[in-house]
């Protein structure tokens, strides 16, 4: 009985040291992105990107949840970080892969709107990254959108932990540039609309 209140108590110990950040500087590692350097193709003419998230992704914190223990309760890995937060992540990938033109007086605006980047784990050793966005036209001087699409992807890691969820978060970004280019070309090539307010195909 003893020694499972000290194991107990050992426990709670370090949690709390977790939880208090002591954690030395030169035991966490930092991860971005290792995105492909082809560009997906895109032939639209934008004036910008811009990548917003909630106050819950505001850090550089590596997220995870348990699902198959609590659902609503988000993690964070103690000795892993982003090397910045999500949304600006997320902004400087896209921003590699959606070959832009940029245009200074014409052309709209894209706005992805971050809803969820987390790594969840639905058995103790089987875990997904799940990036919810929301994409958003715009003109070059109005925030009300001339067309909008909700993005959800799901991204199975190969390994049950931080490392594996960098891996498949890199597949899942790179996902959302393709898809966001094929959507993108749709609406400049189908759209009256967008093509009379963002000044048509730059091809």
């Amino acid at each position: 009985m003893m020694s499972r209140v000290m194991l107990y108590a050992l426990g709670a110990m370090l949690l709390a040291g977790c939880a208090n950040g002591k954690i030395s500087s030169a035991e966490v590692s930092y991860h971005d992105f290792r995105l492909a350097t082809d560009p997906a193709p895109l032939v639209a003419t934008l004036r910008g990107l811009d990548v917003r998230a909630p106050s819950w992704l505001s850090s550089t914190n590596m997220s995870y949840r348990l699902s198959y223990v609590d659902g609503s309760r988000r993690q964070v890995y103690a000795e892993s970080r982003w090397v910045a937060t999500p949304a600006e992540l997320l902004e400087t990938g896209l921003r590699r892969r959606l070959l832009m033109r940029v245009a200074t007086e014409t052309g709209c605006r894209l706005r992805i709107d971050l809803d969820e980047f987390i790594q969840t784990f639905d058995a103790p050793k089987q875990s997904r990254v799940l990036l919810e966005a929301r994409l958003s036209l715009l003109p070059a001087r109005s925030d009300v959108a001339i067309a909008r699409q909700a993005l959800s992807l799901s991204q199975p890691s190969a390994t049950p932990d931080a490392r594996g969820g960098v891996a498949a978060f890199a597949v899942a970004v790179q996902t959302l540039a393709n898809e966001t280019a094929a959507w993108l070309d749709l609406q400049f090539k189908t759209m009256p609309t967008v093509q009379a307010q963002c000044g048509g195909s730059g091809g």
